[in-house]
């Protein structure tokens, strides 16, 4: 299991929490101030690790001014679109008039980047992956003579940008920019997409959410064989599926998702600003607490595909996909809520003059391939779409009503 790990920079902001006063206008209404409190960024590996695993993200953020910037640009966000809801029954909202408050922590899970030849010439095309995390806790410090405190998740969005570049072949630099860009700059930049989707919910703190967590991933002998012999290994391995699934539901069902990885962002620095309240710290442990979730789903990689389906005087059809079985259980009850096998299966051309790269031709429309099932698959959940639920290889007169059922499940889930 993975660990997240707050910073360690030179500046307070990436790990303090920090008030923030953000005014909100509404039509009609005076400006009121809604204060949150930046909880901090990490990474989901110990700080001694994150060159390592992260490399490409590692010097993107350095280019651009170190990881300071990045928590600037971040709360930057906050301070432009956290409207504390005071549009709707504003006082059921909490704000800086009360005790509680609201902590917003981002952390960065996994980066992946995939080089293919560019169709037009002039260097590689760079696909670019980054996964991130941002979460939004309550927070209700104990009273002298009152209440214990509280501290709950009220909102958890692991989420995937991406994006497609040319990169000079082996040039470090535009590698490099490209991920700034993605992080910082293209309009579903990692900054932007926490602006939109994290920033501007209005939350409240009677409404919150099931617990929901990819609790593992499995690859089977037959399917790790035909990746071995691929030679993507590397890349399409369990943190891979498990970060992946994760995104896609939290994005495209449109619900709060526990991180795949272990999440010390919250255990650690963040936790132990907070040790002068003991029962805020009893607290904080259960946070990651697998007794606490209430529903888990294991993901079980069956079966690989990848074979020639035959080849013209300049090109070479090959046929990929893969099968996976999706368990969902009631980690409470014990019970099994639906445990359903889909696939899919694309066709590609790979011009023969490019045979010497298949094995990067391999690894992009694998990873593609594995993003789009996840996708579709969480759609055809929460949307009874007759032709997503056929692509993924489902049956919509025997599995609809299971995946209807599955729908109930992760509506309880969204906040």
């Amino acid at each position: 299991m993975k660990r997240r790990t707050v910073l360690t920079a030179s500046t307070a902001l990436i790990t303090s929490a920090i008030p923030l006063r953000l005014f909100a206008q509404s039509s009609g209404r005076p400006p009121r101030a809604d204060q949150v409190m930046w909880g901090g960024m990490g990474f989901s590996v110990p700080n001694t690790d994150v060159s390592r695993a992260f490399p490409i993200l590692t010097k993107a953020l350095n280019a651009s001014g170190g990881q300071s910037k990045l928590a600037l640009a971040l709360t930057s966000q906050l301070g432009k679109n956290y409207s504390g809801g005071i549009a709707e029954d504003p006082a059921k909202l909490m704000d800086a008039n009360s005790d509680p408050a609201l902590i917003f922590t981002v952390s960065l899970d996994y980066e992946q980047m995939i080089l293919v030849p560019n169709d037009g010439g002039g260097g590689d095309f760079q696909l670019s992956f980054v996964y991130a995390l941002a979460q939004v806790l309550y927070l209700d410090l104990p009273r002298s003579g009152g209440s214990d405190g509280d501290l709950r998740v009220l909102y958890s969005f692991p989420f995937r940008v991406q994006s497609g570049e040319i990169a000079k072949i082996g040039n470090d630099t535009d590698r490099t920019q490209n991920f700034k860009k993605l992080v910082f700059e293209v309009d579903n930049s990692l900054v932007n997409v926490f602006g939109r989707k994290v920033a501007t919910k209005k939350f409240r703190e009677a409404r919150l959410p099931k617990r929901l967590k990819v609790n593992s991933v499995t690859i089977t002998p037959e399917a790790a064989a035909v990746i071995k012999e691929l030679g993507i290994s590397e890349s399409l391995n369990e943190q891979f599926f498990g970060q992946a699934l994760t995104a896609s539901l939290a994005e495209k069902a449109d619900i709060s998702v526990l991180p795949f990885a272990q999440n010390d962002v919250l255990n650690g620095s963040l936790a132990s600003r907070f040790n002068k309240f003991p029962n805020i710290s009893k607290i904080f442990g259960r946070l990651n607490d697998p007794l606490e979730n209430n529903y888990v789903i294991d993901l079980t990689v069956h079966r690989a595909l990848r074979k020639s389906n035959g080849s013209n005087i300049a090109n070479i059809l090959y046929a990929r996909g893969m099968s996976l079985f999706i368990k969902v259980s009631d980690a409470q009850r014990k019970n099994v809520l639906f445990d359903k096998k889909i696939l899919l299966i694309e066709n590609n051309e790979l011009p023969k003059a490019m045979f010497d790269r298949l094995k990067d031709y391999d690894l992009r429309y694998m990873v593609q391939i594995a993003i789009k099932m996840f996708d579709l698959f969480s759609e055809a959940v929460m949307t009874d779409s007759q032709e997503k639920i056929k692509v993924i290889g489902l049956d919509p007169a025997v599995d609809t009503k299971d995946l209807k059922s599955l729908r109930e499940v992760f509506l309880t889930c969204r906040y």
